[in-house]
């Protein structure tokens, strides 16, 4: 609609500061009466006192009337000058805005570019790290740039590195085997320097940036080789991923979920697992040395070979767990779940197992000098040809145990309950068997006792004899292959 010829514009009409013509001339009368009657003061205060008093009332009223009121059309006017001032610095405020994010969006859409897998590697890791600059200074964006870096690790074109030698040769089972000394493949930042920089980037986002990066989806991503020590990896999704030969040493994966993970010699002492899932994952000769693991679930973890020593897996579920020869001495395993693992050849010296739960457990051949077992569950348990000198079995469960030929010397079973265990070939010289349960428990004339005790004795506590106990039909081999080896030379004899 047209405007009328004079009228002003409703926009421009806002913009200008509010003027008020009624009031500035009223105040200046009233200043320039108070100053008229001021003026004649003097004479007439040699006359009339009182009506000189008056006059002076009046004027004084006068004047304050005036400075007041042009007082208050300065004020007005100043605050309709500072309302336009900010009105005009919100409006370059937002337009800045508006030129900065499309500024940000050239340069995310450039850098998103150069990521493309024909691209040189050169133009590729400029990308990356152009991503990482626009996530430290735009963080609206850092959701989609983790997104897009968590994307480019699980698919960026690399050389797949060689196949690992696990699997058992053809015609024998797995688990006979002899784990293969695999070559470490050529490290990621050599095979794939691209992918090595995405995932150095989202490691170091937590120190860089001060958040967790809103993505951290890597699961099924091929990090063999992959070099991420000491990085920042809470939470992250790690499900099937290839680690091979990894080096995480002081990495933080609490949290993380590593299910079905590949991690076999990798190196990971001193990560922090705390609460990190790591059900089925294969960490075999991995180095887990100091680990922290305290409540992480490894139920079917294969480490075979893994060195654990020193390490920390207090109230950690490995049940089924495959731990044939791991190096596990002084770990601390109080409370674990460890029902039904696998523990042959184990070496467990100095380990604090204190109500640890090992029921079915198969511990044949396993080391447990010096260990603590106190409270620990071990019924049914296979602990034949164990080494347990001096080790704390106080109040332990071994209810149906078999401790065929075990070396119990100078350990300290007070308390122990042992109904129905096998002590056949058992020595236990010098073990304290103060108010142990040996109701319904097995020996032999073999079972070698401590001082003060004999058959006689242990007949009158309840333990049975058998004459020519029968040693057990599978026993561990004393190399790895053995057996698989023992079986192919018997089929071609």
């Amino acid at each position: 609609m047209a405007h009328r010829a004079g009228q002003p514009d409703g926009d421009d009409h806002a913009a200008r500061p509010r003027r008020h013509p009624a009031w500035a001339p009223v105040g200046a009368v009233a200043l320039a009466l108070g100053l008229l009657v001021t003026l004649p003061l003097a004479r007439l205060a040699r006359g009339d006192e009182a009506g000189a008093v008056l006059l002076l009332g009046l004027a004084a009223v006068l004047v304050l009337a005036g400075v007041g009121i042009g007082a208050g059309v300065a004020l007005r006017q100043l605050r309709a000058t500072l309302d336009q001032l900010t009105a005009t610095l919100s409006a370059s405020r937002d337009q800045l805005e508006l030129s900065e994010q499309g500024r940000f969006t050239d340069r995310y859409t450039s850098a998103v570019g150069q990521l493309d897998g024909h691209r040189a590697v050169a133009v590729r890791l400029g990308g990356l790290h152009a991503l990482e600059r626009i996530a430290r200074d735009s963080p609206g964006d850092r959701q989609a740039i983790a997104g897009v870096l968590c994307a480019h690790a699980r698919t960026a074109p690399r050389p797949a590195p060689p196949a690992a030698a696990d699997a058992a040769p053809p015609g024998l089972p797995a688990a006979d085997a002899a784990p293969a000394a695999d070559a470490a493949p050529p490290a990621l930042a050599r095979r794939a320097p691209d992918v090595q920089a995405a995932v150095t980037i989202l490691g170091r986002w937590r120190e860089r940036l001060h958040q967790p990066p809103p993505v951290l989806d890597l699961r099924d991503a091929d990090l063999q080789g992959a070099q991420l020590d000491g990085a920042r990896l809470q939470d992250a999704v790690l499900a099937g991923a290839q680690l091979q030969h990894a080096s995480l040493a002081g990495a933080q994966l609490q949290g993380a979920d590593l299910r079905g993970a590949q991690l076999q010699g990798a190196d990971l002492r001193g990560v922090q697992f705390q609460d990190a899932a790591l059900h089925d994952a294969g960490l075999q000769r991995a180095d887990l040395g100091g680990a922290q693991l305290g409540s992480a679930v490894l139920d079917g973890a294969r480490l075979q070979q893994a060195t654990l020593g020193g390490a920390r897996l207090q109230r950690a579920s490995l049940r089924g767990a495959q731990l044939q020869r791991a190096q596990l001495a002084g770990a601390q395993l109080q409370g674990a779940d460890l029902a039904g693992a696998q523990l042959r050849g184990t070496v467990l010296d100095g380990a604090r197992l204190e109500d640890a739960r090992l029921q079915d457990a198969d511990l044949w051949g396993a080391r447990l000098r010096d260990a603590d077992l106190t409270g620990a569950q071990l019924q049914g348990a296979i602990l034949d040809d164990a080494k347990l000198q001096r080790a704390s079995l106080d109040g332990a469960q071994l209810q149906r145990a078999k401790l065929w030929r075990a070396e119990l010397q100078h350990a300290s079973l007070y308390r122990a309950q042992l109904g129905d265990a096998s002590l056949a070939a058992a020595q236990l010289q010098d073990t304290d068997l103060d108010q142990a349960g040996l109701r319904d428990a097995w020996a032999s004339e073999a079972t070698g006792w401590p001082a003060g005790w004999d058959a006689d004795r242990a007949r009158a506590e309840g333990v049975r004899f058998v004459e020519r106990p029968r040693e057990p039909d599978a026993r561990p081999p004393d190399q790895p292959g053995t057996r698989a080896r023992e079986r192919t030379r018997q089929g071609r004899s």
